[in-house]
């Protein structure tokens, strides 16, 4: 009871500057189901599955509800609403001023978890993914030397998901429509 007291007072008076600043990106915005994502960046069905687990683990490092994340989304306005500081601040590299992509893979294998094999697990940490991704960030130098970064978040997305498909020797597990549990900032 103490601690339900102490977070009113917290939500009353202390204002988190990243709470408004993800109510002004949700703002007008309806959520949009994995299918019509795929759909609006023209995915191929085999990466179908894993475009929905990378959405949904960008909604989560934001802090929001992946549904919300459009093909359009500029990359650097999901920068913006990163969970710098608090649970997922150990995503961005300050070093770099990017997301990594060797950090986004540690993000991913922890949300495959409860339904990935260990064998899937264990490959997909020996796949040395974080070499071929795509960098989140304009700024960020591209481990693999490969082409121009993605500056929106449907294009991150395919180009991600193409890359993992032909890395990755056992197939993808198989993904639902999983909202983002409720988080006090949404």
């Amino acid at each position: 009871m103490f601690g339900r007291f102490v977070q009113l007072l917290q939500d009353r008076f202390v204002r988190d500057p990243m709470v408004e600043i993800r109510r002004q990106y949700l703002r007008s915005r309806a959520p949009r189901e994995n299918e019509q994502f795929c759909a609006d960046i023209a995915c191929p069905a085999p990466l179908r599955d894993i475009v929905c687990d990378l959405r949904t683990v960008l909604g989560r490092i934001c802090s929001i509800d992946p549904r919300f994340i459009r093909p359009d989304d500029g990359l650097v306005e999901l920068v913006q609403i990163m969970d710098w500081g608090r649970k997922r601040g150990w995503l961005w590299d300050s070093d770099y001023g990017a997301f990594k992509p060797w950090q986004f893979q540690l993000a991913l294998k922890q949300h495959l978890r409860s339904r990935a094999s260990r064998e899937f697990l264990v490959s997909l940490e020996n796949s040395q993914l974080e070499d071929y991704l795509p960098p989140f960030s304009r700024f960020a130098p591209s481990e693999s030397g490969q082409g121009d970064t993605p500056e929106q978040a449907g294009n991150w997305v395919l180009e991600a998901a193409r890359t993992i498909h032909t890395k990755l020797p056992l197939s993808w597990p198989k993904c639902g429509d999983v909202a983002m549990e409720s988080t006090p900032d949404t």
